[in-house]
C-alpha cells in the first residue's frame, strides 16, 4: 500500500481544465529548494559590479582571468554581460553546483593597470562598463580574480540590496618605490539612469590624500564632486600619490549604486611584505550594525588588522567591552577621526610577550561597519602555511539568520585551485555546547544528508566575551576538504560565516552569506498583497501596498521564470510621490518604492499555467505566491497535508473545506506513467477512497 502513494501524483482540479502530469507547480516543493537562499538576501536575480584593476606585472604570459561562480539549488537561465564590451554570454545552473562564467581581465574591467609602471589615474566615466548578472531564479554570486601569483575575491550584492549611502573602505597605496602606483581604486557602477552621485573625500594616515578628477580638479579631505551616471557606467576613482588612501570617503545617491573597491597590490601593514591584490564590495549604510564578532584566520601568527568605520558623529568604539576609541566624524575625514584602524588584538602584551590570536567583540553606540585585513606573510616569518594579503568586510550580529547557502571558490576550474580552504562560524552556544540542530551539508553530493556540526567537524569552539540581547556566541571554524556547494542551518540560533583560503602567493577572503536588512527602519510587517478573482484567472491584476508606518520599503517582486509555465508577470505602476506612475517601464527602485500594481496573464488561454511569485521588504518579510489551475504534491506518503487543500490516508484522500471555496471541483489521482488513475466529482463529497489503488 505505501509503494503505491510514493508513486502517485495527486491534483486537485477547477473546473473547464485538462490536466496533464507535468501541468502543475508543486508549492511545497519550491518552498524547499528556496528555503536557504530565501533566509539571506545576497540572493537575487539582478546583479550589477565592476572589478577594480588587479595586479597584473607578474602575471604576464599567464592564464589569468576574472571568473563569475553561480550557484542555485535550481535550474535557472543565467546571463552575464558588459554591454559596452560587447561581451554577453549565456548558461543554465546545475542545482546545488556552481557554473561559472570566465571573462578576460580587457572586458571584465573598466582598465588594466600596471602598478610597476602606471601612474595616476584620474577619475573617469566608463560607459557600460559594469558588469550585469540576471537570472530567471535566485542565485548567489561570487567574484574570484584567479592570475598567476594573485587572487582575491568578494560576494556580490543583488541589485535588491544596494544602498545610497556608502562609506568608502580600502587601504593605502603602499609605496613600493615603483615608477607606477599600486593605487587602491573604487568602482561606483549605477543600476539605474540618471543617477546622481556625491563623493566626499576621506584619507589615510598621512593627511596628504587627494583623488583627481578628468578636469584637473584635486578632491582633497573633506572636498566633495559629483558625478551624473546612467545604468551600466562605471565611475573610477583612485588616489593622487604614494601612500595616499581613498578611506572613509563618502559616497551618496539618488538612486541605489553598487561599490566595488581595491587595491591594485596591497601590503597589510603598509611595509609586511607581501602584495597581493585585494578586494571586497561595499557594504551600504543601511545594513550596519552595533555588534560584531571578529574572528581570527587559521594559522596565522598574530591578529590581523581592523578599520573600523562609523555612520554617525561622536561614535564609541569597544573591544571586548573596553573603550578603543572615539570617531568624530561619519565619513569624509582621515584616520583618527573619520576612522579607526588597530590590531584585533596587539601582536605583543606589555612584557613583550606574543598575543595569540584570539576573538574579540569590535561595538559601538551607534552604527559602525569593521573591515578586516589579513596581513602579509612576512610578520609570520616563513612559520606558516601560504597566505598573502586579503581584505574582508564582517557582518553585524543584527544581521545573522538561520541559513546559510554557499559555494566554495575551488568550484572554479583553471590555475592553482586553492588547497587550503576554511569556514569560521558564529553561532549561539547552547548550555556550552554547539546546538544539536546546528547541521551541515555537502548539498552537490548525490542525496545529500544533513549532520551535526559537532559530529562532523568536532565539538571545539570558543565563545565570545560579549553576549548579545543577553546569549553567548561562538566561533568554530570549518576546513573544507572538497569542492561543491554547501548549507547550514538552525531552528535555534543565528548563524554568521566568512569564508577564506590560501595557496601559493595567493588567497581570499569575503563573508560566506550575508542579510541586508533596514536595521533602521523596524520593519516586522510583511507586504500586503491584493488582486482581482481567483488564482487561476486567465489575467490576475493585483496591488502591494508596503506604506505602513515604519516601512523599510519594497525590495524584491517578480515571478520565478524556471518556476512557472504560461504566464508573463508585469509591474505595471510604481508609486511615484502620492501618484501611481505607468510609464512604459515603470521604475521599481528597492527600498524606495512602497506601492505598485501588476498583472499576471495567461499567455496561451487553451492551455493550463502556473505561477510562482516572489516578494519581499527591506526588512526580510518575504513570501512565495502561488498563482495556476493546479496544485500538485509529488511523492505522496500517509497521513500527509498537501497544503491547506487535502490529507492523503492510507485508505482515503480527505478533501478540506479551503479546495471548495478555491472553486477547485474534481480529485485526479495518476501513475508514474501519468495514466490516470481516479478521476472523481468532490463537489458534493469530502473523502475519496483510494483503498483499492
Amino acid at each position: 500500500m505505501k509503494f503505491i502513494y510514493y508513486f502517485l501524483i495527486i491534483s486537485l482540479i477547477l473546473p473547464f481544465c485538462s490536466i496533464g502530469t507535468n501541468a502543475a507547480v508543486d508549492e511545497q516543493e519550491v518552498k524547499d529548494k528556496l528555503t536557504l537562499l530565501m533566509g539571506q538576501n545576497n540572493s537575487g536575480t539582478d546583479y550589477w559590479f565592476t572589478i577594480p584593476p588587479v595586479y597584473m606585472d607578474e602575471s604576464v604570459g599567464h592564464d589569468n582571468s576574472l571568473k563569475i561562480l553561480i550557484a542555485s539549488p535550481v535550474e535557472t537561465d543565467v546571463t552575464v554581460e558588459v554591454k559596452g564590451k560587447g561581451f554577453l554570454r549565456t548558461q543554465k545552473t546545475i542545482p546545488d553546483n556552481v557554473i561559472e562564467f570566465t571573462i578576460e581581465p580587457n572586458i571584465a574591467q573598466a582598465i588594466l593597470h600596471s602598478g610597476a609602471q602606471n601612474g595616476i589615474v584620474p577619475a573617469k566615466v566608463y560607459q557600460q562598463a559594469g558588469i550585469h548578472v540576471t537570472s530567471d531564479a535566485p542565485i548567489i554570486v561570487y567574484v574570484i580574480a584567479r592570475y598567476m601569483y594573485t587572487s582575491d575575491g568578494f560576494l556580490a550584492i543583488p541589485s535588491s540590496a544596494l544602498g545610497t549611502h556608502y562609506i568608502n573602505m580600502v587601504y593605502q597605496e603602499p609605496d613600493l618605490n615603483k615608477t607606477g602606483l599600486f593605487a587602491p581604486f573604487t568602482g561606483v557602477t549605477a543600476a539605474y539612469d540618471n543617477t546622481e552621485v556625491n563623493f566626499t573625500m576621506g584619507g589615510g594616515p598621512e593627511g596628504i590624500d587627494a583623488s583627481p578628477m578628468g578636469n584637473g580638479q584635486l578632491v582633497h579631505t573633506g572636498e566633495s564632486t559629483s558625478q551624473t551616471l546612467n545604468q551600466g557606467d562605471v565611475w573610477l576613482l583612485s588616489i593622487n600619490g604614494p601612500r595616499q588612501d581613498l578611506s572613509g570617503s563618502i559616497f551618496k545617491s539618488d538612486k541605489p549604486i553598487a561599490i566595488v573597491s581595491g587595491i591594485n597590490c596591497a601590503n597589510f601593514p603598509i611595509g609586511n611584505r607581501w602584495c597581493d591584490y585585494t578586494v571586497e564590495m561595499e557594504l551600504p549604510v543601511y545594513s550596519w550594525g552595533k555588534q560584531y564578532y571578529v574572528t581570527p584566520m587559521n594559522g596565522r601568527n598574530y591578529n590581523g588588522i581592523i578599520r573600523v568605520f562609523a555612520s554617525e558623529d561622536n561614535t564609541n568604539v569597544y573591544r571586548d567591552n573596553e573603550l578603543i576609541g572615539n570617531i568624530a566624524k561619519g565619513g569624509g575625514a582621515t584616520i583618527g577621526v573619520g576612522y579607526l584602524e588597530t590590531r584585533v588584538w596587539p601582536k605583543v602584551d606589555g612584557n613583550g610577550n606574543e598575543i595569540a590570536p584570539h576573538i574579540a567583540t569590535i561595538h559601538a553606540d551607534k552604527p559602525i561597519a569593521v573591515m578586516y585585513y589579513n596581513t602579509g606573510g612576512q610578520e609570520d616569518n616563513g612559520n606558516t602555511q601560504n597566505t598573502d594579503p586579503f581584505m574582508m568586510t564582517f557582518s553585524p550580529v543584527e544581521q545573522f539568520g538561520n541559513q546559510i547557502y554557499f559555494a566554495s571558490p575551488n568550484s572554479a576550474t583553471g590555475i592553482n585551485l586553492f588547497p587550503e580552504n576554511y569556514v569560521n562560524i558564529i553561532f549561539e552556544s547552547t548550555s556550552g555546547e554547539i546546538p544539536d540542530d546546528l547541521l551541515f551539508a555537502d548539498l552537490s553530493k548525490p542525496n545529500p544528508t544533513w549532520v551535526k556540526v559537532k559530529d562532523y567537524f568536532g565539538p571545539a569552539f570558543e565563545n565570545f566575551v560579549v553576549p548579545f540581547n543577553g546569549k553567548l556566541f561562538a566561533n568554530k571554524t570549518l576546513k573544507l576538504a572538497t569542492e561543491g556547494v554547501f548549507g547550514l542551518k538552525s531552528t535555534t540560533t543565528l548563524i554568521g560565516a566568512y569564508s577564506y583560503g590560501f595557496g601559493p602567493y595567493d588567497s581570499y577572503g569575503y563573508p560566506t552569506a550575508a542579510t541586508f536588512d533596514d536595521i533602521s527602519a523596524f520593519d516586522g510587517k510583511a507586504p500586503e498583497v491584493t488582486f482581482t478573482g481567483k488564482k487561476d484567472d486567465d489575467l490576475i491584476t493585483g496591488s502591494v501596498d508596503d506604506s505602513h508606518s515604519g516601512s523599510s520599503g519594497l525590495s524584491q517582486f517578480y515571478m520565478i521564470k524556471s518556476m512557472s509555465s504560461n504566464y508573463s508577470f508585469e509591474i505595471t505602476a510604481v508609486e511615484k510621490g502620492i501618484t501611481m506612475s505607468s510609464d512604459l517601464e515603470p521604475t521599481f527602485i528597492p527600498g524606495e518604492t512602497k506601492k505598485l500594481n501588476w498583472s499576471l496573464e495567461k499567455v496561451d488561454n487553451s492551455k493550463e499555467g502556473y505561477a510562482v511569485l516572489y516578494l519581499s521588504d527591506r526588512s526580510g518579510n518575504d513570501e512565495l505566491l502561488f498563482f495556476g489551475n493546479t496544485i500538485t504534491a509529488t511523492s505522496v506518503t500517509p497521513e500527509q497535508t498537501l497544503s491547506e487543500y487535502m490529507t492523503v490516508s492510507e485508505s482515503s484522500v480527505q478533501i478540506l473545506p479551503q479546495a471548495l471555496a478555491d472553486g477547485f471541483n474534481e480529485l485526479s489521482i495518476f501513475n508514474l506513467e501519468g495514466s490516470k488513475v481516479i478521476s472523481t466529482d468532490i463537489q458534493n463529497q469530502n473523502s475519496v477512497s483510494i483503498s483499492s489503488l
